[in-house]
């Protein structure tokens, strides 16, 4: 019996542990949900492409190819979960967004092509935790990847088919993948 005794000492131990080791635990779980909270809303998504196929003139829409291009740009959107399009006030990127626009009801903000510096700035602060499409051209893109920190080579004139989904944040190193369509 003595023998018994001892162990039902430890027994009654134990549970003296287990509250503080579920609060230990309890509390690593929440500062990992904070942290994650926190990065996914300092966070914005950004998919860059350039507009599509152009005609000819001083501010031309797309061609045909450049419109069938569109289209396809904006079903293989449509179920992205996009929040917000940007594009120059160049009739060709209008055009790009508008297969876009149409399905998912949102509507394109203008900004002028030289306000690189201004856009990313917005993106930053307007739209954390957001995915946003930005139609521009093969002189801005570089220049706007640059400025939300993933530099992007240069965009060859008659190249129309590059897409660049970009993550950059305050909390987070920023990130690129390169696709084509």
């Amino acid at each position: 019996m003595p023998g018994l005794k001892k162990e039902h000492r430890s027994l009654r131990r134990r549970p003296l542990f287990t509250p503080v080791f579920l609060a230990g635990l309890a509390s690593a779980v929440f500062l990992a949900v904070a942290a994650w909270v926190v990065w996914q809303a300092g966070t914005v998504s950004v998919v860059m492409v350039r507009h599509a196929e152009t005609g000819i003139g001083e501010d031309p829409g797309l061609s045909p190819d450049g419109s069938a291009r569109a289209q396809r740009l904006g079903r293989m959107l449509e179920f992205s979960g996009i929040d917000a399009i940007y594009t120059s006030e160049l009739k060709r990127t209008r055009e790009t967004a508008a297969p876009l626009s149409g399905l998912t009801g949102l509507e394109a903000v203008v900004i002028p092509a030289s306000d690189v510096a201004g856009l990313a700035r917005t993106l930053k602060k307007s739209h954390r935790g957001d995915l946003v499409l930005v139609v521009g051209h093969s002189n801005t893109l570089p220049r706007l990847a640059d400025a939300l920190g993933e530099p992007i080579p240069a965009i060859g004139e008659d190249d129309y088919g590059n897409v660049y989904l970009l993550r950059t944040g305050p909390f987070v190193p920023s990130w690129m993948t390169h696709l084509r369509y």
